[in-house]
């Protein structure tokens, strides 16, 4: 499988969405595809949708956020509260040597997205680049209903899937606004086997099954775009 080398996000605000993407250094490099440059991929395909996107629900099934690495989540931060964004709390994660700072931003049409700040950076432009403050987009992150089932759909189509994992940590309630916490969690990574952004990440919440994120037309992350699949494509079910 080749990694995905966009997301596909339906907005109702095309101008605004860019320029939210624009205050971390994307640029629209042709009428709705926005590019980090330095970047092979890591892209944003903008396309309209009929009706505005929805607050993110706890534990709700679906595409949940879009990861992107930076290098200080408070200047990062700063630039998207200048384009009308809403900041989250900043949750810290701590999974033994993988340490992590994230906010969760919700741009244009409620769009999540995440800043992630770690010394334990998957590859991304800012390795090669460092000027610069945020990555492509390193990773999307999808809630599911059951992971393992999921996982063997993507193992048996020449994905390259981690083995899950299951933890408890505040920080995942802190970033997510979620009800409670601590809450179990299991998560697990898809890609490619060079593990080269987009890399899928899913998620599942076992004892909080939620209702399913609201698709096409609305608002929202749809899919992700890869040269092998052609048209935007979706996991097998959320």
């Amino acid at each position: 499988m080749n990694a995905p080398f966009e997301v596909v996000v339906g907005t109702t605000d095309r101008a605004g969405t860019a320029a939210f993407f624009g205050a971390m250094g994307f640029e629209e490099v042709a009428p709705g595809s926005l590019r980090v440059p330095g970047a092979a991929s890591g892209g944003i395909g903008l396309e309209r949708a009929d009706e505005p996107g929805e607050p993110p629900v706890p534990f709700s099934l679906g595409p949940s956020a879009i990861d992107i690495y930076t290098r200080s989540i408070e200047e990062a931060s700063e630039l998207l509260a200048a384009t009308g964004a809403s900041l989250g709390k900043i949750g810290e994660l701590n999974l033994g040597p993988l340490q992590l700072r994230q906010r969760r931003v919700l741009g244009p049409d409620f769009l999540p997205l995440v800043l992630v700040e770690t010394e334990s950076r998957r590859s991304s432009v800012l390795d090669t680049d460092p000027d610069r403050l945020c990555s492509e987009v390193h990773s999307v992150v999808w809630t599911v209903a059951d992971i393992e089932a999921e996982r063997a759909w993507c193992d048996a189509r020449t994905c390259s899937a981690s083995p899950a994992f299951g933890f408890e940590a505040p920080g995942v309630s802190d970033l997510l606004d979620l009800p409670r916490s601590p809450v179990p969690t299991r998560m697990c990574m898809i890609s490619d086997q060079a593990v080269n952004p987009i890399r899928l990440e899913l998620m599942s919440f076992p004892e909080d099954p939620g209702p399913h994120r609201p698709g096409r037309p609305v608002a929202g992350i749809w899919a992700l775009r890869s040269e092998s699949t052609g048209p935007p494509g979706k996991l097998r079910s959320p």
